[in-house]
């Protein structure tokens, strides 16, 4: 077996997205040769908690804990908006999507000091502790390839310090996002110097990375560009385990659901005004339509689908557990997928929902750049431009779903996403980077 240390900060009972992708590694890698072993924060401060995800995780599974002092916590304290109700608007991050205008000089004081004096980011206080104990392992127990995956970026300076104490060490920077080229990261009110900073720092472990991982083509032509030397994608996906035993509850309403964050830089304005038009025009279709949306909405969007006047049509269901978003998912008659607009970094979007959408195999509707990689993975999908015909597209497929004229399933080639197989390739992967000289 092949040993793979891994250093991440999103591990159950984490929940989101951002805990699946190396949740579901570590789970199928052993099949392939791979023995996985997780360093992974305690005392963290997730945005979401899951707790049913740590019964996925193996009890076989070699897993160190290393305390972390969270930033977040006692800005959520500073800031007066700490409670049970746990949101991203109350946490530090949230700031980014909230506009200047409606902040606070506290929250605006708090933004810059965290921008420009918490590097690389908030939980930066793992840096020194994880690399003691990733260290103190690596002495006693020597391991084939150390794989770091960010966000947040600080896993990665982790293995910056890490190559630096042992030069030999096989690494791999695995990026489920783009660290300077995100939607967020132009939203940090940066000085001058903590831009150079963050930017010479990526380029650092771009480059001292013996090989750099990320999700989609178009980041992976820019890391390349910005110095990696070795770049493969190896997308998210779905695992067909996590459909079989969610029971779809079919509901008397017509469904369109998204499932996600939905912060103003995914806010579907033409969509909401599509709806509006047919609505006027099928008084029927009002009466039935419920707009089902998981996860926090910020209030931009809140405020523009009431503009539209479609608020009695809408359910906001807030955060909830991966299992039940998924029976939201094969509930829903038409799934909507949104990609940013910031056009930097949205070609390379693939949100990771999108695989597990065409696994329940709802229609799709895409709201993104018509020349994106989500055209590379769904084809023939409705992607919706600023052109009056995409508009017509939708509309026709909505009315046409809504009297039945066609079948509520379509079939997605999505056998090149399945976990098990994305687990066979990272096998590879990792064996190449091993027998690398």
């Amino acid at each position: 077996m092949r040993r793979a240390l891994i250093v991440s900060y999103y591990w159950p009972p984490a929940g989101g997205v951002s805990v699946q992708r190396w949740l579901k590694f570590a789970k199928y890698l052993p099949e392939f040769g791979v023995e996985p072993i997780l360093f992974v924060p305690s005392g963290a401060r997730y945005p979401f908690v899951e707790h049913d995800l740590m019964d996925q995780i193996d009890p076989d599974l070699e897993v160190h804990e290393v305390p972390i002092l969270e930033l977040r916590h006692y800005y959520s304290k500073l800031i007066g908006k700490f409670s049970k109700e746990k949101t991203r608007r109350k946490d530090i991050d949230g700031l980014f999507y909230t506009p200047p205008e409606s902040r606070t000089l506290k929250q605006n004081l708090s933004l810059w000091v965290r921008s420009n004096l918490v590097f690389p980011d908030a939980r930066a206080t793992w840096i020194r502790p994880c690399v003691k104990a990733v260290s103190a392992y690596i002495r006693k127990h020597p391991i084939d390839v150390l794989i770091t995956t960010g966000p947040p970026h600080t896993c990665h300076v982790i293995g910056l310090k890490l190559r630096s104490r042992f030069p030999n060490l096989k690494w791999i920077a695995d990026f489920r996002d783009p660290w300077t080229n995100n939607e967020w990261f132009s939203r940090m009110p940066l000085t001058r110097w903590s831009l150079k900073r963050h930017q010479a720092v990526e380029r650092q472990v771009l480059m001292a990375a013996n090989h750099v991982l990320t999700v989609s083509w178009s980041w992976s032509q820019e890391f390349q560009n910005n110095g990696a030397k070795s770049v493969s994608v190896i997308t998210n996906g779905y695992d067909p385990i996590d459909l079989e035993n969610v029971q779809m509850e079919q509901s008397e309403k017509f469904v369109i659901s998204h499932i996600g964050t939905l912060n103003p830089d995914r806010n579907p304005h033409q969509f909401w005004a599509i709806l509006r038009k047919l609505i006027d025009a099928n008084p029927e279709l009002g009466e039935n339509l419920e707009i089902r949306l998981v996860g926090h909405v910020g209030q931009a969007v809140k405020d523009s689908i009431e503009h539209y006047g479609l608020g009695s049509n809408v359910t906001y269901l807030g955060f909830i557990p991966h299992r039940k978003a998924m029976k939201e998912m094969k509930a829903a008659r038409l799934l909507l997928l949104l990609i940013n607009d910031d056009v930097n970094n949205a070609r390379g979007r693939l949100p990771a929902k999108l695989y597990e959408y065409m696994a329940v195999g709802a229609p799709i509707v895409v709201f993104g750049p018509s020349s994106g990689d989500i055209n590379r993975v769904l084809g023939p999908s409705i992607v919706l431009g600023s052109d009056a015909a995409a508009s017509s597209n939708i509309s026709k497929l909505i009315l046409d779903l809504f009297s039945g004229k066609i079948p509520p399933k379509v079939k997605y080639d999505n056998t090149l996403y399945e976990r098990r197989g994305l687990s066979a390739k990272m096998s590879e992967l990792i064996t190449d980077v091993i027998k690398e000289i």
